[in-house]
């Protein structure tokens, strides 16, 4: 019981493998490349390290395991002969004693591989006497259904060759060798032989491993033996599993991004399209248009306002604006005069934004007399944009001198930390140069494009389509947000970029796209189905897969094909790094994973800076870069992921809690100490619940309340209602379900799959209204149905 304490999840290298589907229909054989010389050094190694050869062959398995998975800790199967020596006799007794024990292997990657196999060989010793123990009650242990689908089988009995090679002479026959077959349920099986020396082959099912799977899985076998030959001291993060050919492939081709690109800053790209085409439209916000021209002086009036009051390179500007065509003049004035905006949600609460305010140290905040009344107190000076008359021929626009270089900041965004507190991400000029010049290549923006811009400035997918569309002459089209897919029945714009579960929730009612028109997806996985769905209702339409973070801006893209590639994931392929940045796989030591192996992914070249006022976090977060050259950085993204064999990237998930709803990063940490500060609450737990709705998903608090005897009645609205005071909409659960104690599994930690589903109808109910407009509607729909409140 204390050897699979901690075991969770199983260890599989063949996950999607059918149950029940009855016997095999063949088994193939390979041997392991393991040379005479080879087996003599390993038994050597061995033997100066006091170890068995069954605990090498063993612990090899469990660290190239570890190696396939990305699991630290790996279980796998193990057959003893269940013939324990105490027994008088047990050696003649008739019958089959054999068992199959799970063997459990931490392998922390600091450890030296010499660390590892002592451990293993104690650990095993300490249960000899429990060889008994059967597979059934260590699933009830674990509470895992299936703890491996791999086996180690090492077979010690003596053989005598001498008698054999007589048997043969006396019938006349020669013997060049012996291999044994055996079959077992498993997909892998490692047989391995100690007579007359060290041999090693590898069983496979036909039907679930391919023999081309199967070689490759031996020839790594075969290298993690032999660096544990050369040097048993090295920590495991050192174990190469990959050939040179596939370390090249993963680590340098895929990876060639040089291209050339503008050294320049984002007023100077969009001053530049300005002048090539002044009389073009560049913004149209409902009746509103305005041409590169107008919209240009416009920005430079606002630069010249904002220089007056000490705006330069490197300051910060907190930018709080409604939805309208100005939205794009405030944030390249902002950028003309030297600045950096830093977007304020107006419908934040105050609490957030006091303390974005308080990270940033803004030198100005800009907005309107209507917005700057739903904002809460601060010290920071205020310009109202309604002072300044952007349109006055009597106040021309100044050219700017700002002395703004690419490496300048051009905006803070904050995100959900997992900490508890948002952390403020600095973007400069130059990240987001590179990132739109390659967009504008994959995406195929051009002078002809018309950008729905439904982004929140809030997010960077808003830089995406106001700064790509911009500098390369097409014409922004300003939304409120991307619910106006829904609402028309017809789209003027021919690029759209929105997430998967945003588009899924609008059903069949895809409205009318222009001919030639690019879907762009970001944020999410993007389901096949879905993909299928949109090709069969408007096939005309491109589709890209996009993805980034906004410590990265865009880091990949994918243009899928008119018959996506098939994954056992359901989901299109995240694609190739754009230029100038790179993308690794890599396992906990930082060394790069075999394709196909699920590893944590990196992004590395033209990133951010790092965090704003949070030195220790940004070392944290963007280490060195290992693979490339020196003093670069790379992000660490917490995403999984995984190469094709077709040199693709695919997005598993998190390795941590962190979650997507509707394209927005949640750190459920961050509502869950919110919801831990109440005195009501003794314990809460918030996970991502997924809904009917395809990709789509809603979050949930589950909490314990501190009074078990209290009526908990109107507990979820009041918690609900707390956290819209301290937390942004999208950071508040859509349910609030209360328990009397959290479900755990048998080893103590959170089980999910027993925590009860949510009723989001009603728990939808009850919301209090949040703004004049919203009142006025409640109370509308309050009298005509003739109940006191809605």
């Amino acid at each position: 019981q204390r050897e699979l304490a901690g075991v969770d999840e199983p260890t599989l290298l063949v996950p999607d493998a059918p149950t029940g589907q009855g016997e095999p229909v063949g088994v193939g054989q390979l041997d392991v490349p393991l040379t005479p010389e080879q087996s003599d050094r390993l038994a050597r190694r061995a033997s100066e390290l006091g170890l068995t050869l069954n605990t090498l062959v063993q612990g090899a398995w469990g660290m190239l395991l570890s190696g396939l998975t990305g699991q630290r800790s790996v279980t796998f199967g193990a057959t003893v002969s269940g013939r324990p020596p105490q027994i008088e006799g047990v050696s003649e007794m008739v019958g089959t004693f054999i068992n199959t024990l799970a063997v459990l292997m931490e392998c922390a990657p600091g450890e030296s591989l010499r660390t590892l196999l002592t451990g293993l060989q104690e650990r095993q010793s300490t249960l000899l006497d429990h060889h008994h123990f059967g597979l059934p009650e260590a699933h009830r242990l674990t509470g895992v259904r299936t703890l491996f689908d791999t086996l180690v089988v090492y077979e010690s009995y003596p053989v005598d060759s001498a008698a054999l090679d007589d048997a043969y002479a006396a019938a006349g026959i020669r013997v060049t060798g012996l291999s044994p077959l055996s079959s077992t349920h498993y997909p892998l099986v490692v047989m391995a032989s100690a007579e007359p020396h060290l041999t090693l082959a590898l069983q496979y099912q036909h039907h679930l491993v391919t023999p081309e799977r199967a070689a490759a899985i031996a020839r790594r076998l075969s290298r993690v033996l032999a660096q544990l030959a050369d040097d048993p001291d090295m920590p495991f993060s050192g174990v190469d599993l990959l050939e040179p050919a596939e370390r090249d492939r993963v680590l340098v081709d895929v990876n060639r991004t040089a291209a050339e690109t503008p050294h320049a800053t984002l007023p100077d790209l969009f001053e530049r399209q300005a002048a090539r085409t002044p009389d073009r439209p560049a913004v149209t916000c409902g009746d509103t248009t305005l041409t590169y021209a107008e919209l240009n002086a416009r920005a430079d009036r606002l630069a010249s306002a904002l220089a007056a009051r000490g705006v330069g390179p490197e300051t910060v500007v907190a930018l709080a604006m409604p939805r309208s065509a100005d939205l794009v003049t405030t944030m390249l004035g902002i950028w003309k005069a030297g600045g950096a905006y830093l977007p304020i949600d107006p419908e934040n609460p105050g609490s957030r934004v006091d303390h974005m305010l308080g990270v940033a140290r803004p030198h100005l905040l800009l907005t309107r007399s209507g917005t700057a009344d739903t904002l809460p107190d601060t010290a920071v000076a205020t310009l109202l944009l309604d002072d300044i008359d952007l349109a006055a021929a009597d106040s021309p626009a100044t050219p700017r001198t700002t002395g703004l270089q690419p490496g300048h900041a051009a905006y803070v965004m904050f995100t959900s930390g997992s900490t508890g507190v948002p952390k403020g991400v600095l973007v400069s000029h130059a990240n987001v140069v590179n990132g739109v010049t390659r967009l504008a290549e994959r995406v195929g923006v051009d002078a002809d494009t018309r950008m729905l811009a439904g982004a929140s400035i809030n997010f960077d997918v808003s830089v995406f389509e106001t700064v790509t569309t911009l500098v390369h002459g097409g014409r922004v089209e300003v939304a409120q947000n991307a619910l106006v897919l829904a609402e028309r029945d017809t789209m003027t714009a021919n690029v759209i970029s929105t997430v998967p579960s945003v588009f899924a929730a609008l059903g069949g009612r895809i409205p009318d796209l222009p001919e030639h028109a690019t879907l762009v997806f970001a944020g999410e996985k993007l389901p096949t189905a879905l993909v299928h769905r949109i090709r069969q209702e408007r096939p005309h339409v491109r589709i890209v897969n996009a993805y980034g973070q906004t410590e990265s801006f865009y880091a990949t893209t994918f243009a899928v094909p008119a018959q996506p590639p098939r994954s056992d994931l359901g989901s299109v392929p995240i694609g190739t790094p754009i230029g100038n940045l790179r993308t690794y796989v890599l396992g906990p030591g930082l060394a790069p994973v075999p394709p196909g192996v699920t590893g944590e992914l990196y992004v590395a070249g033209d990133i951010a800076r790092g965090y704003t006022g949070r030195p220790a976090l940004t070392a944290e977060r963007f280490v060195a870069d290992l693979h490339g050259p020196a003093g670069a950085r790379m992000y660490r993204t917490g995403d999984l992921a995984r190469w094709t064999a077709e040199g693709q990237l695919e997005y598993i998930g998190r390795d941590d809690n962190q979650v997507k709803i509707r394209g927005v990063r949640v750190e459920p940490a961050e509502i869950e100490n919110a919801l831990a500060g109440r005195p009501e609450v003794a314990q809460a737990v918030v996970i991502a619940h997924d809904t009917a709705d395809e990709g789509d998903q809603r979050l949930v608090a589950y909490i314990v309340p501190a009074d078990p005897d209290a009526d908990d009645t109107d507990l979820p609205g009041t918690l609900r209602s707390h956290l819209r005071r301290q937390l942004p909409a999208h950071l508040v659960p859509a349910a609030v379900v209360t328990l009397d104690a959290v479900p755990l599994t048998v080893n103590g930690k959170l089980d999910r799959k027993a925590l009860p589903a949510p009723d989001f109808a009603a728990a939808s109910a009850g919301g209090e209204p949040r703004t004049p407009q919203q009142e006025l509607l409640c109370g509308l729909f309050a009298e005509v149905l003739h109940v006191d409140r809605v």
